[in-house]
Formats: structure tokens, C-alpha cells, sequence
């Protein structure tokens, strides 16, 4: 009969079908899944949590990446830091310079894991609002911004930070220059701030 072929015991099947030989019989019987007992099951449950754990998800660490977001965190630690700042202004008697506020966000941390290996990453984009609170003979308020476009964490590591940098007052040349130098001093005391985020974040 076409398509079929006839056995030793002279029954007639398809060639498709497939006997298992004494040898494939003996490896299947050696490779049949065994019941584990409840106290082996706990132990692996226990060894598999303690390893996602470690990893962020072991069954990423056969060489996929994952990605870990950390934005909300890195965002409120970001603002948090900064917004107890003030810088005096040396030239105005009583006269300092503080954040108002901290917002425009974009980004944030991103941890990423490799074979349970991590690597920190930082980009974020802000920006920040500042104002003076004039105290001494000047009553005038000088208020402008500090705008970070994605800094990352080489840029801190390396300490070069360079926001762009708002004066929205209007001032004549000798006071802007002024105010330029507090500005300056705010956006080094800000890096220096970002700096202890990321060691922080680095702890995760």
C-alpha cells in the first residue's frame, strides 16, 4: 500500500510513524520528570527569589537586557536637595538668592542589568527657578532660571554641568555681572547636590 510500510509482526502502519528503540526507551525512562518534595520545593523557590532579588529578574540573566526606572525617585530626590539652597549676594548687603522652584521634567534614573551585573544610568532634564529676597538698601528682585538638558551621569562624574543659564530681570551691565556671580555659585552648589543624588542612587 502506498504510504504505509509493514512492521516485523506484519501489521501495516504510516512511514510516518516512529518506534522507539530499546536505547531511546531507556534514555526516556532516565530523563522522566520526578516529583520533588515540598521541603526541595521551598528550597528552590527560596534560591529563585533571592536570585531575581539580586538580578532584577533572573530570567534576564541568560544576556538580555532589563530596564529598571527609577524616575519618580530620582525626580523627588532631585528636588528635594535643591530647593534648600540660597546663595548670598555678595555685593547686596542682606541680599540672597534661593529656588522657587524645581520643574519642566524629563527622564530620570534607569537601572540596567545584565547577566546580574548593574550599571546606573542618569538623564534628566530640568529646570530650575530661582529669585532673590533683597533685605538691604536694594529693594529690587532679580529672578531668572537654570535649564538642564540631559544631563547624564558621565557629565556629573566628570563636573561638567553647563545649564543655560536666564536672567529675566532686566539689570544694566555692572548688575547683571552681579548677579552672574551668584548664579555661578548656584549652579556649582546644584551639580554638587546632583553628584550626592547619583551616589545615592547608586546604592540601589
Amino acid at each position: 500500500m502506498k504510504g504505509y510500510r509493514v512492521r516485523a509482526d506484519g501489521s501495516k502502519t504510516s512511514y510516518f510513524t516512529h518506534e522507539m528503540t530499546n536505547e531511546e526507551k531507556r534514555l526516556a525512562g532516565e530523563f522522566k520528570p520526578k516529583e520533588i518534595s515540598a521541603e526541595d520545593a521551598k528550597r528552590l523557590a527560596s534560591k529563585a527569589q533571592q536570585e531575581e532579588n539580586k538580578t532584577g529578574g533572573s530570567w534576564w540573566a541568560g544576556g538580555t537586557w532589563e530596564e529598571i526606572k527609577h524616575e519618580k525617585w530620582i525626580r523627588k530626590e532631585v528636588s528635594k536637595s535643591l530647593m534648600n539652597l540660597t546663595i548670598p549676594v555678595e555685593e547686596e548687603r542682606n541680599c540672597i538668592l534661593f529656588i522657587e522652584s524645581v520643574d519642566n521634567w524629563d527622564g530620570g534614573g534607569y537601572i540596567m542589568v545584565k547577566s546580574g551585573v548593574k550599571k546606573y544610568i542618569i538623564d534628566l532634564s530640568f529646570k530650575v527657578s530661582w529669585l532673590t529676597d533683597p533685605e538691604g538698601a536694594s529693594d529690587k528682585v532679580v529672578m531668572g532660571t537654570l535649564e538642564y538638558n540631559e544631563v547624564t551621569n558621565c557629565e556629573l562624574e566628570d563636573g561638567i554641568v553647563n545649564p543655560k543659564i536666564n536672567i529675566r530681570t532686566p539689570l544694566k551691565d555692572n548688575e547683571r555681572e552681579v548677579y552672574l556671580k551668584a548664579v555661578s555659585a548656584l549652579k556649582d552648589a546644584i551639580q554638587e547636590q546632583l553628584h550626592k543624588v547619583l551616589s545615592e542612587f547608586k546604592k540601589f
